[in-house]
């Protein structure tokens, strides 16, 4: 079995949504640079990719904060971006996207080959984007994980759910 992707259209219209909704909870809305960034990266992915099919893979801050956390997908892919959004709460939060197909077993936060991207949640509300234009291979999968410590501590702390963010991947097939 491998990664079953969509027309890039249909998961642009998906983008679309998900930040619309997360505009609609948030005091302030999602500002118009987040929607920049993703239609920017729409536009490079068409002209230089040929606007490859792609998967859009939402996460929720109850999936990511427990023990081993969220096999957003268990096949290689390439990851094209990421959003996530905290909700209201102060407690400093990092989210581990990890190349692994089934979990984050192993991962030494400090020293872990298979942590690809760290991304830090630090203020109620905070917003974090992160863009791959020629893409970031994940070679056997994406386990989404947070974790109460950054990449400088050894210590592993599975945060509450509430603590987490909500967000979504823009993935495609592996290069």
């Amino acid at each position: 079995m491998a990664l079953t992707t969509q027309n890039a259209n249909l998961v642009w219209q998906e983008v679309n949504i998900a930040l619309a909704a997360q505009s609609a909870t948030a005091p302030q809305g999602i500002p118009q640079v987040i929607k920049n960034q993703f239609a920017a990266l729409k536009a490079h992915l068409a002209q230089f990719k040929g606007n490859p099919n792609l998967d859009f893979v939402p996460f929720v801050s109850t999936d990511i904060d427990n023990a081993s956390g969220n096999v957003a997908m268990g096949f290689p892919c390439t990851i094209y971006g990421v959003f996530g959004r905290k909700l209201a709460t102060a407690t400093d939060v990092y989210l581990y996207l990890i190349d692994d197909a089934s979990d984050d077993t192993g991962v030494d936060i400090s020293a872990s080959s298979d942590a690809r991207v760290v991304l830090p949640f630090l203020g109620s509300q905070d917003i974090v984007t992160a863009f791959f234009p020629a893409g970031l291979v994940m070679a056997a999968g994406v386990v989404a994980k947070a974790y109460t410590m950054g990449a400088s501590s050894t210590t592993l702390n599975d945060p509450t759910g509430t603590d987490c963010p909500d967000g979504f991947l823009v993935i495609g097939d592996p290069l």
